[in-house]
């Protein structure tokens, strides 16, 4: 296989992780992180996971905005089983994993999120956190 083709990047800055996670391709995902696996180990999986596209997101970040509930379960484990490290990364405006899950009701994911990582990011836009994304979530019901 072309193993540079990866971690490549469309005119978006998407990578094939990006997309398939966009997607809801759960099991694409998991052959994806697979293939960079034999390729080049578990550093070489964080650092095509961590990658950001133009909109600063990581495959994890589109993972979140899936409709279906099972589906978001089962992209965040495949993708934090790879890298538990990916809740610590931001958006380029500040908005973290969590804040994300908790803005989205994904209050299951947000407590894997906060489980998996003690480095967990809690930034928002906007100098807001993850408690602010709460109380938004709980005022618009």
């Amino acid at each position: 296989m072309a193993n540079h083709l990866l971690d490549a990047c469309n005119a978006k800055g998407d990578t094939p992780f990006h997309c398939a996670a966009r997607t809801g391709m759960v099991e694409m995902v998991s052959e994806l992180i697979s293939l960079v696996r034999t390729e080049g180990g578990g550093e070489r999986v964080k650092a095509v996971l961590g990658k950001l596209n133009k909109q600063g997101e990581t495959a994890l970040h589109e993972a979140l905005r899936l409709r279906y509930k099972e589906t978001v379960v089962a992209m965040v484990s495949r993708l934090m089983a790879a890298d538990a490290e990916l809740a610590q990364v931001p958006l380029a405006d500040g908005t973290s994993p969590l804040y994300l899950a908790v803005l989205l009701g994904h209050d299951d994911i947000a407590e894997r999120l906060h489980q998996h990582d003690e480095g967990l990011c809690y930034s928002g836009p906007n100098g807001q956190n993850a408690l602010h994304a709460a109380v938004l979530r709980s005022t618009s019901k």
